[in-house]
């Protein structure tokens, strides 16, 4: 599985509505999920955390899938752009709110009109990109811990050992590289032993 898929093959910040072309020949599924409206706080929250708790993903309100069958992208009807600011707060409160800790991710509305994908002027679409969470497990206040599997967000009970000892494993794994490179001696030449240096983590 990848940690890093993007369907755009673009940075975050440079990806725009144009692009969404490239989603009528991608599926929902393990990485993306399309919404034609934002749901409940719950349910953005679930998606969210299940994302951050799996393998990272993209998640679209404003998009809805062709068939059941045939789940890419179908048509784009958007979010009113009037809606947009409050939505995207929405989004941000419902994760605070709903998610223990609460994930790393970014939201951005992209506003229309794209004619080739049939997104009218005075809608835009709403993306989030969520990266796996290196602070799993992300339990969502009903208690649950969700994880993504296949096109759905399946929940495990906060009890359940297998998962969570996979999730806490992760999250080991980075505080050890992390650990490990902060003892790491700097390699500097001899002009350099006595200078002053900065040690950035990103």
């Amino acid at each position: 599985m990848r940690y890093d898929y993007n369907p755009f093959d673009k940075s975050f910040e440079e990806i725009t509505a144009c692009d969404f072309e490239v989603l009528t020949s991608v599926a929902e599924g393990w990485y993306v999920e399309y919404k034609q409206e934002v749901p409940s706080a719950s349910s953005v929250a679930k998606s969210i955390t299940a994302f951050a708790n799996t393998y990272g993903g993209w998640l679209f309100y404003g998009i809805s899938e062709k068939s059941k069958d045939d789940a890419v992208a179908g048509t784009f009807p958007g979010i009113a752009c009037e809606d947009a600011d409050g939505v995207l707060q929405r989004i941000r409160q419902a994760v605070a709110n709903h998610a223990q800790p609460s994930p790393y991710f970014r939201v951005r509305a992209l506003n229309g009109p794209v004619e080739a994908i049939g997104l009218p002027e005075g809608r835009c679409v709403i993306m989030a990109q969520v990266p796996w969470g290196p602070e799993a497990p992300y339990i969502h206040k009903d208690g649950r811990i969700y994880r993504r599997v296949g096109d759905g967000s399946e929940p495990r009970p906060e009890n359940d050992r297998f998962i969570l000892d996979q999730l806490w494993s992760r999250s080991a794994k980075i505080t050890r590289e992390y650990a490990d490179w902060i003892g790491r001696e700097l390699e500097t030449s001899e002009a350099e032993e006595n200078a002053a240096y900065v040690r950035l983590f990103l």
